[in-house]
């Protein structure tokens, strides 16, 4: 691969016997600058190496050294390939997590039905960190869009809209329990003056009753008296 890239000495990125001890991750990428081969190892915390080598490699002042330095290409390509190994094995630490159980050594032969096994194995559990993996992109695109300041503004903006047709719902359902008490109102007026009138014309039937009974009553006094 360094030869296709065109990367000269190449011996010197290439495993030794020197590159065989493991070191942490700050004599790693102080390895790496100065131009000697650096190798992971399995049982190592590579979660943490990979955040030093990353905070490595995003640092403006070592940026702007090895991009002035004729070997920085070199000395990016092995920060990257050496990243890539703490990669590959913190891939299988989470492989393994997912299925519960350790995975056989790197490289050893295997027999074929157990071979074939933890293939079938291997496919279960990395399916299971895929989708692992995809929750947590998600959550972290929700998080990022929640702090963009556009995503805040169209999230202010809904909620004003959300809050001004909340307002004019309400304002429309107070219009409508006052049109309603509105025409309530005019009902009952309306049976009181029903009531009214009906009371006025009960009184004055009965007043003319009244008058037509003193009437009968004066008119068979005349008689009699007459008589």
């Amino acid at each position: 691969m360094l030869e296709v890239l065109g990367i000269k000495n190449i011996d010197k990125l290439m495993p030794s016997a020197k590159a065989e001890q493991p070191r942490d991750p700050i004599s790693e990428n102080m390895a790496i600058l100065t131009m000697q081969p650096v190798k992971a190892f399995i049982y190592q915390d590579h979660e943490a190496h990979l955040a030093v080598h990353t905070a490595a490699i995003q640092d403006p002042m070592l940026r702007q050294q090895v991009q002035q330095n004729p070997q920085g290409g070199v000395m990016m390509a092995a920060a990257m390939a050496h990243i890539n190994e703490h990669m590959a094995f913190l891939y299988r630490k989470q492989i393994e997590q997912q299925l519960g159980v350790p995975l056989p050594p790197p490289d050893q032969p295997l027999p074929e039905d157990f071979e074939v096994e933890i293939s079938r194995l291997a496919a279960r559990g990395a399916q299971q960190l895929l989708q692992q993996h995809m929750a947590e992109a998600q959550q972290q695109q929700a998080q990022q869009q929640a702090q963009d300041p556009l995503i805040q503004m169209q999230q202010a903006e809904l909620q004003l809209k959300q809050q001004r047709e909340q307002r004019e719902a309400q304002k429309d359902q107070a219009d409508i329990m006052l049109k309603a008490q509105a025409q309530q109102d005019k009902v009952r007026l309306e049976e009181a003056r029903i009531q009214s009138m009906n009371q006025i014309a009960e009184q004055n039937i009965a007043a003319k009753m009244i008058d037509k009974a003193a009437d009968i009553q004066r008119d068979q006094s005349l008689a009699r008296m007459g008589k």
